[in-house]
């Protein structure tokens, strides 16, 4: 491919239905915007309030999230927000049986003080190595430890949604993907609307509260049979073409798209938010050894580190609610890994829209290039 844009100049414009005009801008209003507009419903004033409500004297990150909580015996819904950066009280950690383990519970008696560890820190323990490493168990009990003594502890939040494959072509070649196809003959390359629909209306009966709109990253800079069928529906791109299944789903069904649609520019950002309650990119991996050829990431344009934290800023730029996280397993080493969250901890700090944070397991598959590749271990 010539990596040329093959589809015509002006894009088809995307309209909010009204269910988005009432809901979803609203709530994108209230979580994101300081001085609210005049005029904005009471639904607004309330998102807002959450979205603003102060904890152990700091604000809290500006980001809303409907979640659905589980508290036995029943099941509740109401507003999440993001962690506050507050201190918070010491919590022991108790199982340092190990010299490794020693300096992890030292380490969470500081970051208690002060509510996380230093990178100093972080990248030390990483680096921990040895006949005496922190064991998985002395790890996992200073992390409830972090966890237990927040002000959300005992909760656990999560959203069902229903999973919509808008389409499986791919620029991209990752060495472990089996998500990406490239084009069949004869077969259809997207999703319509009416079936995008179908699904999620599916999914909805099912209780269903999200639609989890997932594609490849821009196939119709490198296949023609999808700038082709992209301008059959009317659509220059396909991050046009996801705004108008987005919006489908919203005003048929009720749901709330949260859309993965790859490395993106803040005028793309922008543009999805207006159809999407959320929106999400994991940044996989910090390092750009990755790129190598013969590495996970060679000949993945759309896998640089820059271009992903340029996406993720980019959407803190726009205060769009986001999600993010590290694939562990694919040839980065254990101090990269920590490399990789403190990265998106910093974004998280600096625009306070990361909602969740994905710690994905890499699992070989046959047919990949990666399929001889063992798995990494649970320490």
């Amino acid at each position: 491919s010539s990596g040329k844009r093959r589809y015509p100049s002006q894009p088809k414009a995307t309209t909010p239905p009204p269910f988005l005009d009432n809901i979803i801008l609203q709530w994108s209003t209230a979580r994101c915007d300081p001085k609210p507009e005049e005029g904005l419903t009471a639904f607004t004033r309330t998102l807002s309030g959450w979205a603003k409500m102060p904890s152990a004297g700091r604000i809290a990150p500006k980001t809303v999230r409907f979640g659905i909580i589980h508290a036995s015996p029943t099941i509740r819904r109401r507003p999440t927000r993001g962690l506050p950066y507050a201190p918070r009280d010491t919590a022991p950690c108790h199982l340092a049986t190990t010299t490794g383990g020693a300096r992890v519970a030292a380490s969470v008696r500081v970051s208690n003080e002060t509510r996380e560890f230093s990178d100093a820190d972080l990248l030390e323990l990483a680096a921990i190595e040895g006949s005496d490493p922190p064991s998985l168990a002395e790890l996992m009990t200073a992390a409830a430890a972090l966890r237990d003594s927040g002000p959300h502890a005992g909760t656990v939040s999560f959203s069902p949604k229903v999973f919509i494959p808008v389409t499986r072509l791919c620029r991209d070649a990752c060495g472990y993907c089996t998500f990406a196809q490239p084009p069949v003959p004869g077969r259809r390359a997207f999703m319509t609307v009416e079936e995008a629909v179908a699904v999620a209306r599916a999914g909805a009966a099912a209780g269903c509260t999200e639609a989890l709109l997932t594609l490849g990253d821009k196939p119709e800079l490198l296949y023609p049979e999808a700038a082709q069928e992209l301008a059959a529906l009317g659509h220059h791109s396909t991050l046009s073409y996801v705004g108008e299944v987005a919006a489908a789903i919203a005003t048929a069904t009720g749901l709330i798209p949260h859309i993965n649609a790859g490395v993106m520019t803040r005028q793309e950002i922008s543009a999805l938010r207006t159809v999407s309650a959320s929106q999400g990119l994991m940044l996989e991996s910090a390092s750009s050894r990755l790129l190598a050829p013969g590495a996970a990431h060679a000949d993945c344009p759309d896998k640089d580190p820059a271009a992903r934290m340029g996406t993720i800023a980019a959407a803190g730029l726009e205060r769009v609610p986001f999600t993010s996280g590290i694939l562990v397993g694919i040839g980065e080493t254990r101090a990269e890994r920590v490399e990789a969250l403190l990265v998106l901890r910093d974004l998280h700090h600096k625009y306070g829209h990361l909602q969740e944070i994905i710690i994905q397991n890499f699992q070989p598959k046959a047919g990949t290039a990666m399929a001889g590749h063992a798995p990494p271990s649970l320490a």
